[in-house]
């Protein structure tokens, strides 16, 4: 039974809009385009993957400290990894919901990258085991979000059978956003950790994938999980938005660079920066852009 999905009406993936009668409209392009990517790390602070429980309140605290974060960029679209939508080790909060209201951003494109009745880890002591677990990734946008495709990738041929039975899909949404009546595209991608062999493929699929759509493609953003996308930078012709001496984990004292924003070369960067914060392990990565003028 713990194999089975932890709900059957639970969506594998949604979209929908939250009526805010106080939500600000977007102004683009008469005014820069702000984008965020943040790993929020399931609101669990500097304490993500490490085997321990947080409280209730100690998991609200990191939610109030990740949505002010938030606030403060005034961002355009938000990409979202690591979010519990249900689950035991986060008393249930729907994280998603949660900030959405925190933020009052209409829109919302959400998928499923864990959805089971138990998950037995850590391993000891039992009564730390995650338990009933159902997490995603999601995308808010002030703009309105029309139609979402997901790509699932094989779990890593590395692993044991029983050990893919209980691990986390590792997913790539597509997602269709209309901005000043054009339809463009998002792809929200959270990649492989452990396994390069298995990440490297889920690179190529994703290069492939935003060659063949490069025209309408606006950004491509979220947790790679790796330092090195020179390659895909390249293949693409799509630019990261940080410069080489930016890092985004850990967040206590950063030195690696997992967390991206690549945009298209019809988009001019104005700034990008990571922002400080202890709400997550990782850092959230802003930037901001304006159309470029004709010649």
């Amino acid at each position: 039974m713990a194999l089975q999905p932890a709900n059957r009406l639970f969506p594998e993936s949604k979209l929908d809009k939250m009526a805010f009668h106080n939500a600000k409209p977007p102004s683009f392009p008469s005014q820069e385009l702000k984008i965020v990517t943040y790993n929020i790390g399931y609101a669990f602070g500097l304490y993500n993957n490490q085997g321990s429980l947080l409280s209730k309140k100690e998991i609200l605290q990191n939610l109030e400290e990740i949505a002010h974060t938030l606030k403060q960029t005034d961002a355009d679209i938000i990409f979202l990894q690591e979010v519990d939508f249900d689950a035991h080790r986060t008393h249930s909060i729907n994280q998603l919901e949660w900030l959405q209201s925190k933020l009052i951003i209409p829109y919302v494109a959400s998928t499923t990258t864990w959805n089971k009745k138990y998950i037995p880890w850590p391993f000891w002591p039992p009564k730390n085991h995650f338990g009933k677990l159902i997490s995603g990734q999601a995308v808010l946008s002030r703009f309105p979000l029309s139609k979402q495709s997901i790509h699932r990738f094989k779990k890593p041929s590395n692993n044991s059978f029983w050990y893919n039975w209980f691990y986390i899909d590792r997913i790539v949404q597509e997602i269709v956003v209309t901005i000043n009546n054009q339809n463009y595209l998002l792809y929200h991608a959270h990649l492989e950790a452990f396994d390069k062999p298995t990440r490297e493929k889920q690179i190529e699929w994703l290069s492939s994938s935003v060659i063949k759509n490069a025209d309408k493609t606006l950004f491509i953003a979220g947790d790679f999980n790796t330092d090195n996308l020179s390659h895909f930078s390249q293949a693409t012709t799509f630019n990261p938005s940080l410069d080489n001496t930016s890092f985004t984990f850990p967040s206590s004292q950063a030195v690696k660079k997992l967390d991206y924003i690549f945009y298209t070369p019809q988009l001019l960067r104005k700034n990008a920066h990571t922002i400080k914060s202890i709400g997550s392990d990782h850092l959230p990565v802003m930037a901001s852009f304006s159309l470029k003028k004709a010649p």
